[in-house]
């Protein structure tokens, strides 16, 4: 049974966080907890890293002195599980609501997305200096050699000893790929299309100008800027006006920009 010099000399404290409560909740929890028991005014206390509330889990919390320790384990190696519902979308894009669409998901492989998750093994991140007590420091993604599976690989038909950036570079070259950007380019800078969760039931509504925009993406390699240049040079973007409402932060930003304002 802990004491409480023990929690002010600090403590390592590994918790199962509920579902639906917040770690700030949890930390909090138990810090009336503590501080209730042993009638204690204050008593430092934090956690090493954030769960969504949706995810239960470990979640490590340090007591008094310890709270110092909070940098080192928050760049410790952590490991995530999940299960992902393939072809299905919530109105609010997770599980806060309830699934309300399912689509079809036949043509995506098992063994595919385990290839492609080996071929990215290596990258994790890293904190250049230490949250506390010195404020706030963006973290930087690095790649470490030793941590990546260097086995071969099979993806989307093709083999070989395949890293991330070349499993990107498979997934460009093919019509899907092609068929998404493109269809995000006319829905940008064209006119609106429908919510992205409909694109796999909902076809486009300009299907000879989606057409045009897939076959540059792929004749050219994924040349953005080509495709571009084919969209601005095309009969159907020049027709285009008052077909696509500006969301509100393009309206501010083009206003500012007639005011002169920006």
């Amino acid at each position: 049974m802990n004491t409480k010099e023990d929690f002010l000399n600090g403590q390592i404290l590994l918790i199962d966080k509920p579902l639906e409560w917040t770690s700030f909740q949890a930390v909090n929890a138990l810090k009336w907890a503590i501080r209730k028991k042993f009638n204690l005014k204050k008593i430092k206390i934090g956690h090493a890293g954030t769960l969504d509330p949706l995810a239960t889990g470990l979640l490590v919390i340090c007591t008094g002195k310890f709270t110092k320790k909070i940098p080192e384990l928050q760049g410790q190696v952590k490991e995530y599980t999940g299960t992902f519902h393939l072809g299905a979308t919530t109105p609010s894009y997770d599980l806060e609501t309830e699934v309300n669409k399912t689509f079809p998901f036949d043509h995506l492989n098992e063994d595919d997305i385990k290839e492609a998750s080996r071929a990215f093994t290596g990258w994790t991140f890293e904190q250049p200096m230490p949250l506390y007590p010195y404020g706030h420091f963006k973290s930087h993604f690095i790649y470490d050699e030793n941590d990546h599976d260097e086995g071969k690989k099979k993806f989307l038909g093709q083999e070989g000893n395949f890293n991330g950036g070349d499993i990107i570079e498979i997934i460009v070259k093919t019509e899907a790929c092609a068929n998404f950007i493109s269809r995000h380019i006319y829905n940008f800078f064209v006119a609106d299309e429908p919510q992205i969760p409909a694109w796999s039931i909902e076809p486009p509504q300009d299907q000879e100008a989606m057409k045009i925009l897939v076959h540059t993406f792929l004749d050219s390699d994924a040349d953005i800027k080509e495709v571009m240049r084919v969209l601005f040079k095309s009969d159907f973007f020049k027709n285009s006006r008052f077909k696509r409402v500006k969301c509100p932060a393009e309206f501010i930003a083009s206003t500012l920009k007639l005011t002169t304002e920006l």
